[in-house]
């Protein structure tokens, strides 16, 4: 057990009030160590004294968990003095950006740490039963930590009787159907905390404990994953909220997904040229029209920096380029500037790193042209290129 001091009230000087649970209040407060010494700290009056929270804190000792620093114990009043998290809470952050969602690289950095607390209590053996988004705060350089172990338990314990819930939306359905615990809990809710960075939403949002429970063990409802969510995170989330507690992944297995930044940024391009191509707007609508602008056999696709998609069409020996609502904005003759019977055949359309498009052409003599196209205030601009080889300097 790590050693933590005990304090007399007259050391502490409380300032306001930080946030209020079921069993406790949590102040900010300057602590007076000594006649040199003060440290701003969070206070923690609790409503209910927990032996065992105070037993649990005192052996951690993690970069991502809050600290314990002392305890005071001056009958009635009992507090928990650890260290200060100036940022507020994950879930309060998450509100602060009214919808605009994470990058994907801010994203993936929020849940590795989210999820090193977890990696953390599993080796030491315990299990936190609380993990939620208002229960991460944000530390100085935007460290997140876990706190709030009013209720945590011993792996020990985990599947003996559950005499104290936990938070509907975050809870695991093993503890809703019959009150027990299962190592894997934390995982389930951890992955309801990924959901919420992804979302920024709040989860079963304005519903009652029990249409909650009903949605989760008798519809096995879980939240919505977003359509655009990279895949390797997705089935990531499936796995942490699998009915069977044996079927969720370790947390090493997390850590794992979560780490591979690089296979998460490639699966999140994929989805999403994939959304805007198949999903989006009604491409599938112009396929076979007879109008000129529209598509008969669409061989190659793009989406340019303005997200425009950008279609070769071979029959016509056009690109055309669309919106995402699927709205015809311009096209390209890839005939142009060749000689009088010479066939045009556009096939692949690609995007190089400066926003512009990259399209292969195939001509009758079998050697290929490429057309650089941007997308400028003038419109549409392109120019014919005889090198194949400048395909290989494009992105």
């Amino acid at each position: 057990m790590m050693a933590y001091l005990k304090v007399k009230r007259s050391a502490l000087t409380f300032g306001p009030e930080l946030g209020e649970g079921g069993f406790s209040t949590v102040y900010q407060a300057t602590w007076r160590q000594s006649i040199l010494k003060r440290q701003e700290v969070a206070v923690k009056r609790l409503h209910k004294v927990n032996p065992s929270e105070v037993e649990i804190m005192s052996k951690l000792d993690h970069p991502n968990i809050v600290k314990l620093l002392a305890v005071l114990d001056e009958s009635p009043d009992y507090f928990l003095i650890m260290e200060l998290c100036t940022g507020g809470s994950l879930r309060s952050y998450l509100d602060q950006r009214h919808g605009n969602r994470l990058p994907l690289d801010q994203l993936c950095n929020l849940a590795k740490q989210a999820a090193l607390p977890l990696k953390y209590l599993r080796e030491m053996e315990i299990l936190h039963k609380d993990v939620k988004s208002p229960n991460y705060l944000i530390a100085k350089g935007k460290i997140l930590k876990l706190t709030d172990f009013g209720i945590a338990k011993n792996l020990k314990e985990t599947m003996s009787n559950a005499t104290q819930s936990a938070s509907y939306p975050w809870m695991a359905p093993e503890l809703m159907k019959d009150l027990k615990l299962s190592p894997t809990y934390d995982i389930h809710s951890y992955g309801v905390v990924v959901w919420e960075l992804l979302t920024l939403e709040v989860p079963f949002q304005g519903l009652e404990p029990q249409v909650v429970v009903m949605r989760i063990c008798g519809d096995n409802e879980r939240p919505p994953i977003p359509p655009d969510c990279p895949q390797p995170i997705a089935d990531l989330l499936r796995k942490c909220w699998a009915v069977d507690w044996r079927k969720r992944p370790s947390i090493d297995e997390v850590l794992s997904v979560i780490s591979d930044r690089q296979a998460v940024a490639v699966a999140a391009k994929i989805d999403r040229q994939r959304q805007i191509l198949d999903g989006s707007w009604m491409l599938e609508r112009k396929i076979g029209g007879s109008a000129a602008s529209l598509l008969t056999k669409p061989y190659g696709m793009a989406v340019n920096h303005q997200g425009d998609v950008c279609v070769a069409n071979w029959d016509a020996a056009k690109v055309q380029v669309y919106s995402q609502q699927g709205m015809h904005k311009s096209s390209i003759d890839t005939k142009l500037g060749l000689k009088p019977g010479t066939r045009s055949w556009p096939r692949e359309v690609r995007i190089s790193s400066d926003g512009s498009l990259c399209i292969t052409d195939y001509r009758s003599s079998l050697k290929s042209i490429v057309l650089l196209v941007g997308i400028g205030k003038s419109g549409l601009q392109y120019h014919l290129k005889t090198n194949p080889q400048l395909m290989k300097t494009l992105v």
